[in-house]
């Protein structure tokens, strides 16, 4: 499947008999969603051959600009996907278009560690939806790079703009806890986090988690116990629990 430049699972590809791709679905999509893109396979309606014959007929079109480079992101058409992303933004007058088509355009040089345009993007948009995922990307990319306390930074910033958002929240304690880097401060928003998601499974082992760094296994064991509460046919929070179990055991 190399040949097809696989970008993300799963992948439905629409192929001649010749092995040519006419078109494909990526991602998982709800079944309306997924009846709709079936609906352009029958009909040849959303190819990207379609597209571009189209877009040469309304070359303003930045609907099309866009849609085409969509259709090249999903086959790992980095190049082509960039020169229409491009275009979007030079020319489309719907801001959230524009912002999106900017988003990934800086997703494209991040994976070309060019990290420039992935922070500005995230400080421009830094109190929106894509402007937080763009400020934890990049702490993502600083955090594989073992660079720790860039990383720390960038996932800090997000939630200083975004100081009551779950996952934003959530995903600066759980660094700070596998990390076991200004612990303190993890609490601080693991607790706020548990709160604004009413709870969430997820964000209490979260929480629980940042206990058991801390050294505080009476605290983890009653907050995973929360999350066991809430979601009790998951195996990884009763293993959570053992572990704290363990050792609150071994430091008696």
């Amino acid at each position: 499947m190399e040949k097809y430049k696989i970008v993300g699972y799963p992948t439905i590809l629409l192929l001649k008999p010749d092995g040519e791709e006419l078109d494909r679905i990526v991602g998982a999509n709800k079944p309306e969603k997924f009846l709709v893109s079936l609906e352009g396979f029958r009909t040849g309606s959303t190819y990207l051959s379609n597209y571009l014959t189209r877009l040469e007929d309304s070359p303003n079109d930045v609907d099309l600009m866009f849609k085409i480079a969509e259709k090249y992101t999903d086959r790992g058409d980095s190049e082509n996907a960039k020169e229409y992303f491009s275009q979007v933004v030079e020319t489309s007058k719907n801001d959230e278009q524009k912002a999106t088509a900017s988003y990934e355009l800086a997703m494209f040089d991040l994976k070309e560690d060019k990290t420039e345009s992935v922070s500005k993007f995230a400080n421009e948009f830094g109190e929106t939806e894509l402007g937080i995922r763009a400020g934890m990307k990049l702490a993502g990319y600083f955090e594989k790079k073992k660079e720790l306390e860039k990383a720390y930074k960038t996932y800090w910033k997000v939630v200083e703009k975004n100081p009551r958002n779950a996952n934003a929240l959530n995903a600066f304690a759980w660094f700070s806890a596998e990390n076991e880097m200004h612990l303190e401060k993890a609490l601080e928003a693991a607790i706020v986090a548990v709160k604004v998601s009413e709870k969430s499974p997820q964000i209490v082992d979260t929480l629980a988690e940042v206990y058991f760094r801390m050294g505080k296994n009476k605290e983890a064991i009653e907050s995973i116990q929360m999350a066991i509460d809430k979601d009790p046919e998951d195996s990884y929070y009763k293993e959570q629990l053992e572990k704290f179990k363990k050792a609150q055991t071994a430091n008696k």
